[in-house]
């Protein structure tokens, strides 16, 4: 069971980057524009995560994911006090209610991909 939901969390995770706008289909990494996507994400995703960052990058080498993991809430007080962050895996909605309440969010972007 385990094995399922980490894989569907993999799985989840790469559509979700894929959106971000890194998912280039030009074979020639040299004529892409570098990205860097700061990532914040809840502590209890970090071993499947870092699967996915070391996956994607080899996938898309122009990409560098710099990861920040950490609690929920600590992360949310990060990104209020403007820590650069381009996607936000919280283990809560309240942390996502908030942010969005503070117009925090991009309009349109917050997606629930996964639920415990």
């Amino acid at each position: 069971m385990l094995v399922l939901k980490k894989t569907g969390l993999l799985l989840v995770a790469l559509l979700m980057l894929s959106s971000t706008g890194c998912a280039a289909t030009q074979t020639d990494t040299a004529a892409v524009i570098p990205v860097t996507l700061n990532i914040s994400a809840a502590s209890s995703l970090t071993s499947a995560l870092n699967e996915v960052n070391k996956l994607y990058t080899q996938a898309k080498p122009w990409v560098t994911i710099t990861p920040n993991y950490g609690g929920s809430g600590t992360l949310q007080t990060q990104i209020e006090n403007g820590a650069l962050c381009d996607v936000f895996l919280s283990a809560a909605a309240v942390q996502m209610d908030n942010l969005q309440n503070k117009d925090l969010l991009l309009a349109g972007s917050r997606k629930n991909l996964l639920t415990n």
